[in-house]
């Protein structure tokens, strides 16, 4: 087993206003669940066929299957599996190039021997060093497990490819008597599924060793155990999954779901649907992340007269979201303090901004929040994560006595945000303003 995947290498007021920032709820639904981990993402836009969009080439779907997309690390390939005309025989693995990110695919190309084979050879995995991993169904007594099996291979820009090479066997490695399916490699862990025509999927997780890849185990807090859960692709900070699933509360068949957490070393929290500008009463699978997490790639197919040419059979679809975007958010004054800002039905208004500094500014209709304090000040004890860990956090007053409000938060945490009247003599005046601000700084 090649070596060269090493996981050490991997892992290396004032009176008139107080702001309390609170830990941001975990039922706060779909578009909080990227945000609760790393980056701050906006929401998937709506599934387009890949060969529709962007001017990418009309053959990168045809009316074969076509599907178990990948973008290579670097953006420039595009790795699939389709059982066209051209292929060795089944399924064959496929890649489309470009010179540049941001321009258009072009027409996919069939990799040669010895990646594909006459057998079915699948679910193509670039890696960030030029090596590859894939699940092929080719056969080699005393060596191959089942049925589909991972294997890896490496590509020498003057020989070509490596033949690949077999990940071992269970218990000692992640192969099995069943179906592996969906590889991917992200900080020294292998993720993939488990099925077959009768045993439903499972995912499943496989360390890196000096030695290859060791046993594997079941990933339990994101398997269903009535459902088929298949084809996990992980973030390259291995902080958000995307996998295929048809548990219950989804659109029907197979569909795209998530899953984050706040470190490698957390459980993942529980699976959420992407909804449907993603997914929809076909059946959507093999989903993959680009190295910025910014494009979604799956394969969707359904019975005949859907798809490319009307066979059913699977096509590719791509969907994008922003990273940081910037969130405008307008919320209504509770309190009654007669003085301004907080004046009866007066509104707070909210941006969460972008840039090297991220933070909220806040006014209210008449342009100002007044603090009896200077500028700078630096205010607020942060509760995260539902602790109080008596983390300072720099509030900047732009004036004096008034004006807008700049808070600049932490990274890594997130937050929602609550304003009141500490200094208010009638206590049931203390709250102005609560709303769902949810915002997380990277």
């Amino acid at each position: 087993m090649d070596t060269s995947l090493n996981p050490q290498d991997d892992r290396r007021r004032a009176r008139k206003r107080r702001v309390v920032l609170l830990c941001a709820s975990a039922t706060l639904g779909l578009a909080s669940v990227a945000e609760a981990s790393g980056p701050h993402f906006g929401d998937w836009a709506p599934a387009a066929k890949i060969d529709e969009v962007g001017g990418n080439h009309v053959d990168v779907n045809t009316p074969a299957v076509d599907g178990c997309p990948m973008q290579s690390p670097d953006g420039l390939s595009l790795y699939m599996a389709s059982n066209r005309a051209g292929g060795n025989g089944g399924l064959d693995i496929w890649v489309a190039t470009r010179l540049h990110r941001g321009d258009s695919w072009g027409a996919p190309a069939n990799l040669p021997a010895p990646i594909n084979s006459l057998s079915d050879d699948f679910c193509p995995t670039p890696l960030e060093d030029g090596g590859l991993l894939f699940v092929s169904r080719r056969t080699t007594p005393g060596v191959t497990c089942g049925l589909g099996d991972i294997y890896m291979a490496r590509r020498n820009p003057a020989h070509g490819w490596s033949d690949p090479e077999h990940l071992a066997c269970a218990p000692a490695g992640p192969n099995s008597a069943l179906d592996e399916q969906g590889p991917s490699y992200v900080l020294g862990q292998l993720y993939f599924s488990r099925n077959s025509a009768t045993v439903a999927g499972e995912l499943f997780v496989s360390s890196k060793t000096d030695q290859g890849f060791g046993p594997a185990s079941a990933i339990v807090e994101l398997n269903d155990p009535t459902a088929n859960d298949i084809q996990p692709n992980v973030r390259k900070d291995g902080r958000e999954v995307v996998f295929s699933s048809n548990r219950a509360g989804g659109s029907g068949g197979q569909d795209i779901w998530t899953a984050t957490r706040s470190s490698v070393d957390d459980a993942w929290s529980p699976p959420v649907n992407l909804g449907p500008a993603v997914n929809t009463g076909l059946s959507e699978s093999r989903p993959s992340l680009s190295s910025d997490a910014e494009q979604l790639l799956f394969g969707r197919a359904g019975p005949v007269g859907t798809g490319e040419g009307g066979t059913g059979a699977s096509d590719i679809y791509v969907t994008t979201r922003d990273k940081n975007p910037t969130t405008p958010f307008t919320g209504t004054w509770i309190g009654n303090d007669p003085e301004p800002p907080d004046g009866d039905g007066s509104t707070v208004h909210l941006v969460i901004a972008d840039g090297p500094n991220p933070a909220i500014e806040f006014t209210d209709d008449f342009g100002t929040v007044c603090v009896n304090a200077g500028s700078p000040v630096t205010v607020f004890t942060a509760r995260l994560n539902g602790r109080v860990d008596g983390l300072t956090l720099d509030a900047t007053f732009r004036n004096a006595r008034c004006g807008p409000v700049v808070l600049h938060f932490l990274a890594g945490e997130s937050y929602s945000l609550e304003l009141d009247d500490g200094g208010n003599d009638d206590p049931s005046d203390d709250t102005l303003f609560d709303g769902s601000v949810l915002w997380r700084r990277a």
